[in-house]
């Protein structure tokens, strides 16, 4: 990591060499930094869909037959003011 020797002084030219190559190693180190996170970032998006599907496949809704099902909508659209199938 980049430090000078004394960051109150001013830098000499030959400070002012080494932080320029000292700042364009830093932007290709974020730069490489950026990419890893956004490719970690896109892992944990298709980790999370992945997970919200196995947890969709084997949830307790999908036992119930559609007929069942559609007799409780319907049921609940007479009853309910905010039910789904008004």
């Amino acid at each position: 990591m980049w430090s000078p020797a004394d960051k109150k002084a001013l830098p000499t030219k030959r400070d002012a060499i080494s932080t320029k190559k000292a700042i364009k190693e830093l932007e290709i180190e974020f730069q490489r930094a950026v990419e890893t996170f956004e490719r970690v970032k896109a892992h944990m998006l298709d980790l999370k869909r992945e997970l919200e599907e196995c947890k969709a496949w084997i949830a307790p809704i999908q036992t119930i037959l559609v007929e069942i099902l559609t007799e409780i909508l319907l049921f609940a659209s007479k009853t309910e003011d905010l039910a789904p199938v008004k």
